[in-house]
């Protein structure tokens, strides 16, 4: 089955690693065309209504960006949902660059929302992989 959450060489940061779905990219306008007309504005409107980012020539939304849209991944207390929300982050980050295009945002809800039972079952267990590697990396710097 190979690895479903590789580590990407694309994109550098210093703190955490940036991961791809299994998608490839011919897989990607299939994720895409899942979306009806109507829904894609709807996301368009949600996307373009947070806080937008430009880096490198994008625009797109940082992790505050993502954060506002995804309300229920922010970390009131400051535990679980923290490194929860910055997994699902790197997810829907394909790049690594720390910014998600509205392409990223679709074809990443696709994959969760709209996929298989199979690519459902892959996106949450590369959040849970990346999570985990990221508990690993800050406890071993500690």
């Amino acid at each position: 089955m190979g690895n479903i959450c590789k580590m990407s060489t694309s994109g550098s940061r210093s703190t955490s690693a940036a991961f791809e779905d299994p998608v490839t990219a011919e897989r990607t306008n299939e994720l895409l065309n899942r979306w009806r007309a109507g829904e894609v504005t709807i996301l368009q409107r949600l996307f373009r209504n947070a806080k937008l980012t430009s880096k490198n020539g994008s625009r797109g939304l940082d992790r505050a960006g993502f954060g506002e849209v995804f309300e229920e991944l922010k970390a009131a207390d400051g535990r679980l949902k923290r490194p929860v929300a910055q997994a699902v982050f790197s997810l829907f980050d394909s790049s690594g660059a720390g910014l998600v295009t509205f392409r990223d945002f679709c074809r990443a809800l696709s994959w969760c929302c709209r996929g298989t039972r199979v690519e459902r079952l892959r996106f949450l267990f590369c959040v849970f992989a990346i999570y985990e590697h990221e508990l690993s990396s800050s406890s071993s710097s500690s």
